[in-house]
């Protein structure tokens, strides 16, 4: 899947621990998507995928491939747009 628009939030990094003893880091990027009622997207880099930002800026006009992700948690669906491809257009 993919989402078109213009890059116009990064938000800070967010790291952590693991159960396992590992760490982890994800990182949010806001894509407002362009017709005639424009709709921000929150999408997530997670763990080597941050690097992605690398040479984005802010205002720059983005193709993101992405999967969607839901996980249940106490009978409520929350779900995440993962990016994993990000390129200018």
């Amino acid at each position: 899947m993919e989402i078109q628009g213009t890059l116009i939030k990064i938000l800070p990094i967010e790291s952590g621990a693991k159960k396992d003893g590992g760490e982890w880091s994800s990182q949010n990027i806001i894509v407002e998507q362009e017709g005639q009622y424009p709709k921000p997207v929150s999408i997530t880099l997670f763990g080597d995928k941050i690097n992605l930002l690398n040479g984005i800026q802010l205002n720059d006009k983005l193709s993101v491939s992405i999967n969607l992700e839901s996980r249940e948690y106490n009978d409520k669906y929350f779900t995440k747009v993962n990016a994993w491809k990000i390129s200018k257009l």
